[in-house]
């Protein structure tokens, strides 16, 4: 699921950049997305906005902060996860994963809606 989160937000870069004619210019936004993107926790997804500017971020927190429990059911996703990643195990069940991702997965739609937006500064 992480894997899929991750190409989902370089995708949404890619979108945002794809009016950008000059084709170095599109590698090198692509290339700064893998090196400054991390992880898919939504305070990672924050910072990657603020590259965009501030309200872009804003956008972002205000629907993460209006619909706190997807937040936190998106992002116990991505930390159990790096639990099992690391060798700590997890104790998460199939079906606390499912409603983990059921009611998480919007916060990739608040990222799309926040990086897609015009910038309003």
């Amino acid at each position: 699921m992480c894997s899929e989160f991750e190409q989902k937000i370089e995708g949404l870069v890619q979108q945002k950049c794809s009016s950008i004619e000059d084709s170095s210019i599109k590698e090198f936004f692509g290339s700064c997305v893998n090196a400054v993107f991390r992880s898919v926790k939504s305070t990672e997804m924050a910072g990657l906005l603020s590259r965009f500017g501030p309200s872009h971020k804003e956008a972002f927190r205000q629907k993460t902060y209006d619909h706190q429990k997807a937040e936190t059911f998106y992002n116990n996703i991505v930390t159990n996860r790096h639990r099992v990643a690391h060798s700590e195990g997890s104790q998460v069940t199939f079906r606390d994963t499912k409603q983990f991702y059921e009611e998480g997965h919007v916060v990739l739609d608040f990222f799309q809606q926040a990086l897609l937006e015009r910038d309003s500064s």
